[in-house]
């Protein structure tokens, strides 16, 4: 979860690349599931 905390920081300081991080994070998750 912590992780995941992070890539949303990420995400609100990189908008441009919050595509980017989103599709990383559900691959991550799906991997996890």
């Amino acid at each position: 979860e912590l992780k995941n905390w992070k890539v949303l920081r990420k995400i609100r300081s990189c908008p441009g690349r919050a595509a980017e991080l989103v599709a990383a994070v559900q691959t991550l998750m799906i991997a996890n599931a």
